[in-house]
This record gives structure tokens, C-alpha cells and sequence, in this order.
């Protein structure tokens, strides 16, 4: 649990996601998306030929497309990943008693208000969680900036701004994903771990640095996971690393989610589980890419039983889990490169 100390009446901790659209309509899902993918960390481009490219052809595309996906996970209360994010946050407060709030990156001024709010409480220390338990460039380090750049708009010397050290070895993370995929997984299933994929020039410059070497992170959480009482008595079960969501013409992280579900078929895995750790809500990746497209994919090659393991959402086991996290925060200068 967060510090329980006098200085907890000072002390928030805002939660940071994705975000999505604000309403299903293609003029809201337009807007997501360049605010989206003008991130230079999302494209490596120039930003002249970024932002031509992303609002005069990319996003106007995309976005007939995606709205058609964000349909099959919209609910009466919007998208999964707002609902899931923000009832994390509520589950995280009622449990500590210390004020948790849920920005989002890509959702407009969303930060700005929140810190603003929790200003004007009187709260002085906030601990930043980034929603990805995996140090990415395009997840965790781009929401860390935003938040550190918000901060700082507002005045450094009224808001100290600390975060959590990427969380994918977590024992109480660990624990809440193993248990989560033993609820669906029998002897001899064959358990894919999709990750969230990245460009490879994204990935070399900080091969071998612990802290952000993000293919040795997902290496870490599948040993970790696999290692739990929870899966390790489960008998014959196989498994395997991928990664999900390419776009764009970069080498990525391989193999890709989508070409293994399509060629499991032919190598005996009749029925698989997939599971998708770098996310800790559901979202388009989580439950349309896998739960939808991944599944049609992997049957139509002559898959048998493709089962998708939600997201680990507000559960409790998760939302203890992530105070555990929050009760060891760090400098920015410590999670952060140098430089940044």
C-alpha cells in the first residue's frame, strides 16, 4: 500500500492509459487518432511529414475502419477501456483511502483537469502508474512524459511527481496473471503470450538496460507467470511469445500474433488460450484484435477453440497489486533516460 504517514493528506496517485474516442462517431475517432499517431513516439517521422501524412491520409482512412471496431466494444457507460481504467481507480481508492484518478494520454486536456483537481485538494506528491507493466517507448514512456509535461505546465514547485518502476516481475502482478489465465486453461493447451508489439529501432537503444529492455521484460513476466503454482501443475502445457498490432513498413518484434494463429492449426494446437499481458485493461488490441480478428483467423485455418483471457480490468487482485507498486515510487530521473 501507498505510505500511510502524514504526508499521505498530501499524496494522489494518478493512473495513466491510452485513452479513446470520446463519443462512436467518425469526427471523435478522426480526432483519437491524430492526436494518436502525431505522437512521435507512435511514428518516427519528421513532424511536418508526420502530421501531413496522419491527418491528411492516415487518420481519415483509419478512421472508418476502426470506428466499425470500436462498435464491438462500446457500452452503454463507452469504451472498455475508459470503463475498466476508471473503475480500477475508484476500486484503488476505496481500498487505500488515498484519492486515485485515471488519465489518458491521447483523451484531450483529461491530464491537465486532473491535475488541476487534485491542485486545488491540496495534494502535493502524486505517484504516476502508467497502466503498462512493460517499459515501451509508445506505452509507458510517452505517458510518463505527458503527465511530466502537464506538471510542469502547472508549476513545478506545487506538484512533486514521482512513478513506478516498470512492474512486469511484480510478485503481486505475477500472481493476479497467472491466476487469471489457470481459470481458463486445461492440461495440454497451448498458451500464447501476446504482447504489445514494437518497431525494432524502438527496442535497440535500450537492449540490456533492465529497466526498459522491453523484450527481456516480456521474456521475464512469461517465466515468472509460468513458474506459479497456479500454471506449473497444469499438465502439458506449451507456450510461446508474440507480438500483436504492427503497422507501417519497420521491422518489428517477431514473430507477429497473426501469422502464429494462422499456422498453429497445421502444427497440431487444436484449441489455444491467448492471453495479453502488456495491457491492464481491455481495449481494441485485447479483446477486438484477439478476441475478434485473431479468433476468426485461427479458425478459418482449422483451429478448433481459440480462448481469449480478459484483461485483468478492476479486479481486486489486480487493484492490490498496483497499490503494492505505488508504495515504492521513483524519481523521474530514475525510470526515465537520461536526456528525456
Amino acid at each position: 500500500m501507498p505510505p500511510t504517514s502524514d504526508k499521505s493528506s498530501d499524496t494522489a496517485i494518478v493512473l495513466i492509459n491510452t485513452g479513446s474516442p470520446l463519443a462512436l462517431t467518425l469526427k471523435e475517432v478522426r480526432r483519437y487518432l491524430i492526436n494518436f499517431l502525431t505522437d512521435p513516439r507512435i511514428i518516427g517521422l519528421a513532424a511536418p511529414l508526420r502530421h501531413a501524412l496522419v491527418r491528411g491520409i492516415i487518420a481519415p482512412l483509419r478512421a472508418k475502419k476502426s470506428i466499425k471496431k470500436y462498435e464491438r466494444i462500446w457500452t452503454d457507460e463507452g469504451p472498455l477501456l475508459r470503463l475498466y481504467s476508471h473503475r480500477l481507480a475508484n476500486r484503488m481508492e476505496t481500498l487505500s483511502g488515498i484519492p486515485v484518478r485515471c488519465a489518458m494520454r491521447y483523451e484531450h486536456k483529461t491530464t491537465e483537469i486532473i491535475l488541476r483537481e487534485l491542485v486545488s485538494m491540496g495534494k502535493r506528491e502524486i505517484i504516476l502508474v502508467p497502466l503498462f507493466p512493460h517499459y515501451a517507448m509508445s506505452s509507458y514512456e510517452t505517458a510518463v512524459l505527458h503527465v511530466r509535461d502537464i506538471a510542469q505546465k502547472l508549476g513545478a514547485e506545487r506538484l512533486s511527481l514521482r512513478c513506478v518502476a516498470p512492474y512486469h516481475d511484480h510478485p503481486l502482478y505475477v500472481e493476479s496473471l497467472a491466476r487469471s489465465i489457470a481459470t481458463q486453461t486445461r492440461p495440454g493447451d497451448h498458451l500464447l503470450f501476446s504482447f504489445h508489439g514494437i518497431p525494432l529501432y524502438q527496442v535497440k537503444p535500450y537492449v540490456g538496460q533492465p529497466m526498459r529492455d522491453y523484450p527481456r521484460q516480456c521474456k521475464a513476466t512469461v517465466r515468472d507467470v509460468l513458474e506459479h503454482p497456479a500454471l506449473s501443475t497444469i499438465d502439458g502445457l506449451t507456450h510461446e511469445i508474440c507480438y500483436q498490432s504492427r503497422f507501417g513498413h519497420h521491422e518489428w518484434l517477431s514473430p507477429a500474433t497473426t501469422d502464429r494463429v494462422k499456422a498453429l492449426p497445421s502444427e497440431g494446437k487444436k484449441r489455444i488460450v491467448v492471453v495479453c499481458p502488456s495491457f491492464i485493461c481491455d481495449c481494441l488490441e485485447s479483446v477486438d484484435e484477439i478476441g475478434f480478428e485473431a479468433k476468426e483467423d485461427y479458425l478459418h485455418a482449422g483451429g478448433e477453440e481459440l480462448v481469449f483471457i480478459p484483461c485483468l480490468n478492476d479486479s481486486e487482485d489486480i487493484a492490490k497489486a498496483l497499490l503494492d507498486v505505488a508504495s515504492n515510487p521513483l524519481s523521474l530521473s530514475e525510470v526515465l533516460p537520461a536526456g528525456l
